[in-house]
């Protein structure tokens, strides 16, 4: 059962991740389907963006154009990966999984906080003069909630069996599908007035498709390895 699914995993994250199995976390036997790095850029961001889409509210039009402030600290974010995995690959110094987790997650928190201002595509009853995240207050509880559920999950995890790397395969997963719904929003297929079975139908369409677009990126890295010896190839498993 573990090495089907093993399998199962390498195969939807090679697409996503080089794999090494030496920077991957690891249940018993069982690694995850990306490194330690992505699976917390990938949790992050989900994370962050479940939280900011329990906590929107309604704002002017005025004070929704005044959010650079949010977008600037979603930048700053993402600073602690690029210096941990440059650093890192310039072998300027040696990283481990828990810095490659951290700055991973970090990274992910600052990508959730920028796409935010997209959820008010998707969600129910939003309209293009809303934000997710509106103000300083809800910025802090969105990043103080988030940076919680990051920790419980990377303590917790050795614990779970195989629940982690599924959970860490389910948030590749549905960041994938967060890209594609945020490209049906910007068509007639979904708007405001969308009445809901129609969204549930695209949301389903959505995970499919999603789940169809991480086989296929699978399968064009296995290719690309195979014509370039140099192509990251992992080893998990």
């Amino acid at each position: 059962m573990y090495e089907v699914l093993q399998q199962i995993l390498n195969f939807f994250g090679h697409g996503f991740c080089h794999q090494y199995s030496e920077r991957s976390l690891e249940v018993g036997e069982l690694f995850f389907c990306v490194c330690a790095r992505c699976t917390g850029i990938y949790l992050g961001l989900i994370i962050t963006l479940v939280v900011a889409a329990l906590v929107y509210s309604r704002r002017s039009e005025s004070k929704a154009a005044r959010q650079k402030w949010a977008i600037v600290v979603g930048v700053v974010l993402v600073i602690p990966m690029s210096i941990d995995g440059g650093g890192s690959y310039a072998g300027l110094f040696e990283t481990t999984n828990l810095n490659r987790y951290i700055t991973g997650y970090l990274s992910g928190m600052g990508l959730g906080i920028i796409a935010s201002g997209g959820l008010v595509s998707i969600l129910p009853r939003s309209s293009q003069s809303q934000r997710a995240i509106s103000t300083p207050a809800w910025l802090t509880a969105v990043l103080l909630i988030s940076a919680a559920a990051g920790a419980l999950f990377y303590l917790g995890y050795p614990y779970w069996g195989i629940a982690g790397p599924l959970i860490s395969l389910a948030s590749l997963w549905l960041a994938v599908t967060f890209v594609l719904l945020l490209l049906v929003s910007t068509t007639k297929l979904w708007t405001p007035a969308t009445p809901a079975p129609r969204r549930a139908v695209l949301v389903a369409l959505c995970l499919l498709a999603a789940l169809a677009a991480m086989a296929v990126f699978s399968l064009s890295a296995s290719f690309f390895g195979f014509i370039v010896p140099w192509y990251p190839q992992g080893t998990l498993g």
